[in-house]
C-alpha cells in the first residue's frame, strides 16, 4: 500500500497531552472518579484530568452518580430568579 508523503511523515507514536505534563490516569479508577464528583469537585476539572475532549463525555458517563444534581440545580435557579411556590405547589 502506498501512503502519501504527508502520512509517512507523521510520528508513529505521540503521547497524550496529560502524559507529557507528567499526569497519570492510573489512580483515576471509576470509583475514585465517582467520589470526586460526589465530593463536589467541579466536573470540568474531573473531565480535564481524565483527558476527555469535552465535559459532556464525563457527564454522560458519571452524571448518574449525582442523583440530587437536577433538584439542586432547580433550587439554585429558583433562588436566583426569586421563584416562590404557590399554595397549589406551582412555582410562580
Amino acid at each position: 500500500m502506498h501512503l502519501p508523503q504527508s502520512f509517512t511523515a507523521l510520528p508513529r507514536h505521540t503521547e497524550p497531552p496529560w502524559v507529557e505534563r507528567g499526569l497519570t490516569l492510573r489512580p483515576l479508577n471509576p470509583g475514585k472518579i465517582t467520589q470526586l464528583l460526589l465530593d463536589n469537585v467541579h466536573p470540568k476539572a474531573v473531565s480535564e484530568r481524565l483527558g476527555h475532549s469535552s465535559i459532556a463525555i464525563t457527564m454522560d458517563m458519571y452524571s448518574h452518580v449525582m442523583p440530587g444534581m437536577q433538584k439542586e440545580a432547580a433550587d439554585k435557579i429558583d433562588r436566583a430568579f426569586g421563584a416562590t411556590k404557590q399554595p397549589n405547589g406551582d412555582a410562580g
